[in-house]
This record gives C-alpha cells, sequence and structure tokens, in this order.
C-alpha cells in the first residue's frame, strides 16, 4: 500500500512449460509490468520469500504435483492472502469452481485466444485487488468515525440508515421502532423495494439509479410501509460514499422524514381547490342552463296565461289548463335536475310553503288521468278520513316524488288501476306524518331486482330490445328527495302482480286554509289599474319580450322595449321612466353593467332613482345578490309569477302611482 500508483505492477509466473512461460513474460511485459517466470513450487517459494508480487499467475498441472499443493506450501507463513490466477489447459469446470474456492481471483484456459486476452484479464484482476486494498484501508477510517455516527443517528427523530449498491439495508438508526414499528434487524439485508408502495417503486428505483451514475437528485418522496401494514410518506436526502480513486459506490446513507402530515395537507389543499373549481365551472354550467331553459319555458307558461284570458270554450279551457300544468310540472322537474348535483352533495334547499295535500293528489290525477285512459287502466285516489289536509313543507319536491312513482306505474302497468292513497300515522299539535302509497297492478319487480331499484342511472331491463324506455334517474331522485325531505321510501312488489311505493314523510301544519287545485290554476284577471305607468322593458329574446309587453299593457301600461343595453342607456338619457324591466344576459351590453351605467347618471345628474327589477333566467343560489349588488331593487325569476310581477310593480311604483 506503500507503493507509487505509477509504479509497474510485479508479477510471479509459476508455469512448467518453458516456452509458455517465456510467451506469458513477453506478452506482460510489453503492457509495462515486471514480470518473473518461474517453473517449480520450490522456485516460486524462494523468489516470495525476498520480493513481493501484485499477482501470481499459476499453471494448475505442474510437473509431479498441483497449483493446490503449490499455493498451500505458499500461504503457509503468510499473514495476507496471496492473489492469483489459475491457468488451466483442460477447461474442467470443476477445476475452476475448486480453485475459486481456495481463493483464485478469475481463470484462464490455455486456447488460442489465450495469450491475446492474458493482458485484459491481468488488468481487471489487478483492478479489483486495488479496490479491495483500499476499502480495508477506508474500513479502519469507518470504523474511526461509526461511534460518532451511531451517536448522531440515535439522537435524531429522522430515520438513518446505510444500504449497499443493491439497496439492501446494511445499517438502520434505532429510531426507525418509533417511526415505523420495526426492530432495527427486521430492516437489516432487506431490500428497499419490499417496503415501498408499488405506485412509488418505480420513482425510487430511477431515484435509486440517477444516485448510482452521479446524479445531483439527493431528494425523493415516497410511501414506506409500516410494521401495521399502513403507509406513511417518507422524505430521503442520500448521500453516495464513493471510493475516491476507482469512483465505484461504497454506499448510500439515507436520512428519512415522516412527512404524512404535511402531504395529506397539501392533498387537501389541492383537493380542494379543485373541488373549489368543478363547484365554480359546475355552478356556471347549472347558472346557464337554467337561463337557457328558463326563458323558452318562460315563453310557453306565459303565452298560455295569455291564450287562457282569452274567450274560450269550456273545452278549450281544459286543454289550456292541462298545458299550463304540464308546463308548471316540467319547470319543477327541470329545476330538480338541474340540482341534482346538489341533491348528490346533499347542498340543495328546502323551500317551505303553505300546500293542500288533498289539491296537490287532484292535481297530480287530473295531470295523468289522460295518460292512464290511454291504457284504459283507472287513475285513482283515496285520502283517508281524519288526514289533516293543510300543510306547510316542500310540497314542490314531494309533487316530484308522486309525479315520478306515478309516471312509473302507469307505464309499467297494462291493465288495472293505479291508486294513491294517502294516510296520517301520527299527529302532534304543529306537526303531522303522513304515509302516501302509489299502488300498481303491474308487471311488479322481480327479487333478484329488488337491490338494483334505487341505484343510479340502473334500469331493471338494460337489453337493446327493452319495452320500457327511460334514464333510470327517477327513482333515485324519489328516494334522496325523501331522504331530504326527513322521509323514508319503501316498496313491496309481487312479479306479475304488481308493486307498492310507500313514503312516509312528516309535515307542520298550515295555520291557512289552501286552496284547491282548481283555485290554484285559475289566473287573476287585472286587478289593479295601472294606468299609463311608464315601463322600459328590456328583453332580447322576442317571444317573451311580446308576452310581457301584451301582460303589462293588459294593466294599462305603457310599454317600451329594448334588445340590448346600448338601446336601454339611449331611451332612459331622452325619456322618464317609473320602472324599468332588465334582462341580465343581453347583447352588446349586458343587465349588469347597463344598470351600473345607469346609477352612475343619476349620481352624476343627481337624479332620483329609477326602480330597477331584474327579469331573468338566472335562478341559482348567489344570482339575486349578484342582481342586488350590481345596483337593481328586486329580482323575478322566469318563468315569471305574474302576480308576483305585479305586486312588484306596484310596491317600487306606489309613491308615483295610485292602485
Amino acid at each position: 500500500m506503500n507503493k507509487k500508483i505509477s509504479e509497474p505492477k510485479r508479477i510471479l509466473v509459476i508455469e512448467d512449460d518453458i516456452g509458455l512461460n517465456r510467451l506469458i513474460q513477453k506478452k506482460l511485459s510489453t503492457e509495462g509490468y515486471m514480470v518473473t517466470g518461474v517453473h517449480s513450487g520450490d522456485e516460486a517459494l524462494s523468489w516470495l520469500k525476498n520480493n513481493d508480487f501484485d499477482l501470481i499467475l499459476v499453471d494448475y498441472i505442474l510437473e509431479n504435483t498441483d497449483a493446490r499443493k503449490i499455493l498451500k506450501r505458499l500461504q503457509k507463513n503468510r499473514i495476507s492472502p496471496i492473489p492469483f490466477v489459475i491457468i488451466t489447459g483442460n477447461g474442467d469446470e470443476r477445476v475452476a469452481v475448486e480453485m475459486m474456492k481456495l481463493g483464485a481471483l478469475d481463470y484462464l484456459i490455455k486456447d488460442a485466444a489465450f495469450i491475446e486476452l492474458l493482458p485484459s484479464i491481468v488488468k481487471q484482476v489487478l483492478e479489483y485487488i486495488q479496490t479491495e486494498n483500499n476499502l480495508k484501508l477506508y474500513q479502519k477510517e469507518l470504523e474511526q468515525s461509526e461511534m460518532r455516527y451511531r451517536l448522531l443517528a440515535e439522537s435524531t427523530n429522522d430515520m438513518i440508515d446505510k444500504k449497499n449498491v443493491d439497496a439492501r439495508f446494511i445499517y438502520v438508526s434505532p429510531v426507525c421502532k418509533q417511526i415505523l414499528g420495526y426492530n432495527e434487524n427486521e430492516l437489516l439485508h432487506k431490500y428497499i423495494y419490499d417496503f415501498i408502495h408499488p405506485d412509488e417503486r418505480d420513482i425510487y428505483e430511477k431515484y435509486h439509479q440517477e444516485l448510482l451514475l452521479d446524479s445531483e437528485k439527493s431528494i425523493v418522496k415516497y410511501r414506506f410501509r409500516k410494521r401495521n401494514g399502513q403507509y406513511i410518506w417518507f422524505e430521503t436526502n442520500t448521500k453516495v460514499l464513493r471510493n475516491p480513486e476507482s469512483n465505484n459506490v461504497v454506499e448510500l446513507v439515507s436520512v428519512s422524514r415522516d412527512i404524512t402530515e404535511q402531504i395529506n395537507t397539501d392533498r387537501l389543499i389541492k383537493e380542494k381547490e379543485a373541488a373549489e373549481l368543478a363547484n365554480k365551472a359546475k355552478s356556471e354550467f347549472l347558472a346557464n342552463m337554467s337561463h337557457e331553459i328558463r326563458n323558452p319555458m318562460n315563453a310557453i307558461i306565459g303565452m298560455t296565461n295569455t291564450l287562457f284570458k282569452t274567450n274560450l270554450t269550456a273545452d278549450q279551457q281544459k286543454f289550456i289548463n292541462a298545458i299550463k300544468i304540464s308546463s308548471t310540472n316540467l319547470m319543477n322537474l327541470i329545476n330538480d335536475i338541474l340540482d341534482f348535483s346538489k341533491i348528490e352533495a346533499k347542498h340543495i334547499e328546502v323551500n317551505n310553503i303553505d300546500f293542500n295535500i288533498r289539491a296537490l293528489i287532484e292535481e297530480i290525477v287530473f295531470l295523468y288521468e289522460h295518460q292512464a285512459s290511454e291504457k284504459q287502466l283507472k287513475l285513482l285516489y283515496d285520502i283517508k278520513p281524519n288526514t289533516h289536509c293543510d300543510l306547510n313543507g316542500d310540497g314542490l319536491k314531494l309533487k316530484q316524488i308522486l309525479i315520478n312513482l306515478v309516471n312509473n306505474a302507469i307505464k309499467f302497468t297494462d291493465k288495472g288501476y293505479v291508486k294513491i292513497v294517502v294516510e296520517q300515522l301520527n299527529e302532534s299539535v304543529s306537526a303531522v306524518e303522513l304515509k302516501i302509497k302509489v299502488e300498481d297492478t303491474g308487471i311488479g319487480i322481480r327479487k333478484e331486482d329488488f337491490g338494483k331499484l334505487f341505484k343510479l342511472f340502473t334500469q331493471l331491463d338494460s337489453s337493446p330490445s327493452k319495452r320500457y324506455a327511460g334514464t333510470g334517474l327517477g327513482l333515485t331522485i324519489v328516494k334522496r328527495l325523501t331522504e331530504i325531505l326527513s322521509g323514508n321510501i319503501n316498496f313491496e312488489s309481487d312479479y306479475g302482480v304488481g308493486s307498492c311505493f310507500i313514503i312516509t314523510v312528516p309535515f307542520n301544519k298550515s295555520n291557512k286554509t289552501v286552496l284547491t287545485y282548481e283555485d290554484l290554476w285559475q289566473e287573476t284577471k287585472p286587478h289593479a289599474n295601472l294606468d299609463n305607468l311608464q315601463v322600459l322593458l328590456a328583453e332580447d329574446d322576442g317571444i317573451n319580450q311580446l308576452y310581457l309587453k301584451n301582460f303589462l299593457q293588459s294593466y294599462n301600461c305603457k310599454v317600451d322595449t329594448a334588445f340590448n343595453g346600448e338601446q336601454v342607456l339611449e331611451k332612459f338619457n331622452s325619456y322618464k321612466y317609473d320602472i324599468i324591466l332588465m334582462d341580465g344576459q343581453m347583447p352588446k351590453l349586458d343587465g349588469f353593467e347597463t344598470t351600473q351605467m345607469i346609477r352612475q347618471i343619476e349620481k352624476d345628474k343627481n337624479y332620483s332613482p329609477t326602480p330597477i327589477v331584474a327579469i331573468t333566467g338566472y335562478a341559482t343560489a348567489g344570482d339575486r345578490e349578484r342582481f342586488i349588488n350590481a345596483g337593481m331593487d328586486d329580482y323575478v325569476t322566469k318563468p315569471i309569477n305574474e302576480n308576483k310581477l305585479i305586486d312588484i310593480i306596484k310596491k317600487y311604483c306606489k309613491e308615483n302611482r295610485k292602485n
């Protein structure tokens, strides 16, 4: 080890074939080695007594002896082993294995390529010897620092470990028991990959390979399996120890920290941000869908109201009434479908109103009696005596529940009847619990299909040849809405005989008597004289504009119209209006911007504020606040409730007009 690196390596050749011996000496000498050749063990022993050699090449078969016996004699009185390579002429693998066990670093077969391969084999063996010698040297240095290293490892809360180049643990600090639950010995000589989560094994393998290639990357995050089977997140920082001469990796020293809490916090933040973006996108989509659907629905319902006020025959009134009920129910259904994501997230609002259960059931029967009669079915209802009918609760959601159930019953019944039965289960001073059944004599449900009944988008018959159409959404909505109303739903069915769906729902009692369904759908004729009230109607949809203009004129209002915000500003600057009805979404300049500009004009010119009421299809949560914050005074959603609109106009114009 005291030799200079530039000093030639010394090689002893033991070969009894004089010609071959000289040939080996000549070949290695030309490569820069100092080569000595001998022909027997005695000669070799004599040379080794007074000389040191870096490598011995020894023929396996010598005259009257063999390499095994010679090596034993040579090793007898030596402290350190002699590095040697076997030369053999027969290529016997058994001989090679035997000599390798004895300590041979390699073996060479005397074939045609033997002399040419000899220098490269010798070079490889000498490099290996040099590396091993350095590791003896390094071992002493490591032993001296081992105590300091262990003291450091045992005094930190982070886990310190050492791994060999194959990623096996060769040291683990005692804190692993606290962090992972393992004793140190349970990890020793184990591959780290056996403990890494499958999803991160490729990541760690790439990290490990980059470390071996002298990459600057030293930190990696991955999940490590604890003794109880759970995984925690590790952040590992690794330093690579290398042989300074060969640059070969000696070992890898890692410091690992449990960052599970940090990862979970970061994940929650990211999930929250993603959820907020998704909710924003969903809200914008629902708002736009609501607006786009409510505009044509407003025209349908509004024009139906207008037609209802003309001179009609009894049959025409009946048909118009059916259109009106169907349109209103369709609007309610659309509202709930648009809010289905809120139902899923349990964020849907419960809107309590006064309603009459008898009127609600009679309305549903009226709505579906034609559909039932076309299939020659009886559509019946039975409200048991002593049932408290005037209620307060979300009657619209109850109506949607029953509409879904009745529609399904008629769809799956070909003969017999569909019947709604209402009875009162419990009653207190202020509340009642109702049991409502929808019975049918239809096809029924197989017992094996019971579990599929309320699953989202699932149909009992999904084959291409199925007889009954549908989305599979109806009963899911029914179940969710029933639960939102704090109720329960169940069913009974006998396949081939019929089915019965039963809901139980609590309601508060109403303090007022509610009108029957005929009264509810009879529109009030103009009852307030709003003679010469100057109204500016801003509405970009031509049909809705026509409907609202005719409706307001029926109250003797003077109505001016505008299709966009620019026209509104032009007319506002040239005429004084008693009230402005403003759509939110218009081309060129929308209702929000137009309102803000009007308020600024009024402020600059010291005008008294003109009442501005939003007439809009935007009807999702938060929309009212948007309109009020823009400077509007009130907010009416489409389809327009005509009585509510007139009341609002009267409210904001009462200072200028008498009723």
